[in-house]
């Protein structure tokens, strides 16, 4: 058997070759090219129908020794029609031809501990990207935006001009501010602890 592509082509007289997507190999004694699609059996290399798919070649072929008729039928088709793009691009793949049904919409981003998650991405009425955790429970209570990399989260709590003005500012040195608050309100507590301890 000649090299082949991943991809399965139907040849029908209207419109020449048709690259089909939810067809499965037939796996067969004789190794031909064989694949299953929409209730038929197709040969690869010519795009021919051969048969009902609840037909069992196998046991025809077998039975009746009509591998020579198989041959044939392709051979004609072949003289015909020429070869299927699945033998003509041999090196072809699937992605090439069938656009993505991946949504665009869901990212898979760290959070700023670095850990992974999914995120579901949506514009506000100002046409700014925003972010909500994808299939959480808390979704849509904690927004996320995207920087350098990172999904940095807005608490329920925060206005959103803030955040507007984080961006205005610069969000780098936004955080750094934050985390330097945070810290001197830490060290202040555990000050305050260990004299309370003492």
């Amino acid at each position: 058997m000649k090299k082949h592509s991943s991809v399965y082509y139907i040849y029908k007289e209207e419109s020449g070759f048709i690259p089909v997507k939810k067809a499965k190999t037939y796996i067969n004694d004789f190794n031909l090219d064989l694949f299953v699609y929409d209730g038929s059996i197709y040969e690869g290399q010519s795009g021919a129908r051969m048969c009902s798919a609840g037909t069992n070649i196998n046991i025809i072929i077998k039975s009746s020794g009509n591998m020579e008729k198989i041959q044939n039928h392709v051979q004609k088709y072949l003289a015909k029609y020429g070869e299927s793009p699945r033998y003509t691009r041999p090196d072809e793949k699937k992605k090439d031809i069938f656009q993505s049904e991946k949504n665009e919409d869901i990212v898979f981003a760290k959070d700023v501990y670095g850990k992974k998650h999914y995120y579901y991405r949506f514009y506000n009425e100002n046409g700014v990207e925003l972010f909500t955790p994808y299939r959480a429970k808390d979704m849509y209570r904690t927004l996320f935006f995207q920087y350098e990399g990172y999904m940095l989260g807005i608490s329920p709590q925060q206005k959103f001009e803030d955040v507007i003005k984080w961006f205005e500012n610069g969000v780098k040195s936004e955080i750094e501010r934050l985390f330097n608050e945070g810290m001197a309100v830490s060290v202040k507590l555990a000050v305050i602890g260990n004299a309370s301890g003492a």
